[in-house]
C-alpha cells in the first residue's frame, strides 16, 4: 500500500510483457496450489466461522473452492459441517437459556399465554426431530426451530442426534450441488 501511495507500485504501463499476456489467460484453475497444512486449517477455520453469518453462503462458497481446486471436498464439507453444527447448538443453547425469559416480558407475554407453551412443548416433544430435520432444507426456519426447540427445553441429545444427521446430509449436499452446477454437465469426449 505505501508503495502505491507513493506511486512506485509496479503498473501496467511498466510491467513485464509476459505478466501481462498471462494475465489475458482464462483461469485455470490447475495452476492453483491446493491448501495443505496451516492453510488448509485456516480455510476450514474461514470457512466454519463464515456460516456464523450465512450458512447457506458458506457452504456456496465451500463448493466454489472445491471446484477451484483451492481446498478439498472432504475438508470443505467438514468445515462447513462444522461452523453449522457449532452455530445450531448455541441457538438451541439461547433459547434454552433466555427464550423462557423473553416470553415472559412484554410484547411476547401479551401474544403467549402459559397454555400455548405447554401445547406447544407437547407437539414439539413428538413432531420436533422431524421439524429439525425438515428445517435443515427449509430457508429461514432454522434459527426459529432451533431456538424454539431450546425454549421449549427439548432433550438435548435427541436434538443433538437430528441435528448431527442434517448437518452430515445438508453440507456436503449443498457443495456438491455447487460443485455439479460450477462444473456443468462433463463431456463424452465426442
Amino acid at each position: 500500500i505505501d508503495r502505491v501511495e507513493r506511486n512506485e507500485a509496479v503498473t501496467r504501463a511498466v510491467a513485464d510483457p509476459t505478466r501481462i499476456a498471462k494475465a489475458k489467460l482464462p483461469f485455470n484453475s490447475a495452476d492453483v496450489d491446493k491448501a495443505v497444512g496451516v492453510a488448509m486449517v485456516v480455510m476450514i477455520l474461514l470457512i466454519a466461522f463464515s456460516t456464523l453469518i450465512s450458512e447457506d453462503l458458506a457452504c456456496i462458497g465451500a463448493g466454489l473452492m472445491v471446484t477451484q481446486g483451492v481446498i478439498s471436498f472432504p475438508a470443505a464439507a467438514f468445515g462447513a459441517f462444522f461452523g453449522i453444527f457449532v452455530g445450531d447448538l448455541l441457538l438451541f443453547w439461547a433459547g434454552h437459556h433466555w427464550g423462557k425469559a423473553a416470553l415472559r416480558r412484554p410484547p411476547l407475554r401479551w401474544l403467549i399465554n402459559e397454555a400455548s407453551i405447554r401445547d406447544s412443548s407437547k407437539w414439539f416433544a413428538q413432531k420436533g426431530p422431524v421439524v429439525i430435520l425438515l428445517s435443515r432444507f427449509v430457508p429461514g426456519s432454522r434459527l426459529p426451530t432451533y431456538f424454539t426447540a431450546g425454549m421449549l427445553h427439548t432433550r438435548f441429545w435427541l436434538f443433538f442426534i437430528y441435528f448431527l444427521v442434517a448437518g452430515l446430509v445438508w453440507a456436503p449436499l449443498l457443495e456438491v450441488m455447487v460443485s455439479a452446477a460450477v462444473s456443468g454437465p462433463k463431456s463424452t469426449g465426442r
